[in-house]
């Protein structure tokens, strides 16, 4: 073991052994970056990104400031924070205002799944107007 290891194992195990039941406890949360870059969210692959950050959120115990909502703020913003690195920068400030990571998730989910159905809808309104104009009928208020 290294130097620094082996002293964080033995402080560890020294507060372990403290039972002082009037002495405040300190609790820190480590949050490991892995290194690796955010996946970057485009017009097409919401399916792929989601499930990718799923994953990249739950490995540093992030997700659930998705899946609950969680109270706490660091974990809130911390998550927020990796949202906003893998939106592109049109997003950034309408998510950022959210109160909430959960808020702003579900923000990008409406940006980004109300595109990839939006061509459908359209399609669908232009068959019907040309098949509607082959019959040789022409409707008076077409609206798309």
């Amino acid at each position: 073991m290294g130097d620094n290891t082996k002293a964080l194992a033995d402080a560890a195990a020294s507060l372990h052994e403290k039972k002082d039941i009037g002495s405040p406890q300190i609790f820190q949360r480590v949050v490991r970056e892995s290194g690796g870059s955010w996946p970057m969210l485009d017009r097409t692959n919401y399916a792929s990104w989601s499930l990718l950050m799923q994953v990249m959120l739950g490995a540093r115990q992030l997700w659930v400031a998705i899946t609950d909502g969680t109270p706490e703020r660091e974990t809130d913003r911390t998550a927020m924070e990796c949202l906003l690195r893998s939106v592109p920068p049109e997003m950034v400030s309408t998510l950022a205002v959210k109160a909430t990571m959960k808020e702003a998730w579900e923000a990008a989910k409406t940006m980004r799944l109300g595109m990839t159905w939006m061509p459908e809808v359209i399609a669908v309104r232009f068959d019907t107007f040309f098949m509607t104009f082959i019959d040789g009928f022409l409707p008076d208020l077409i609206i798309f």
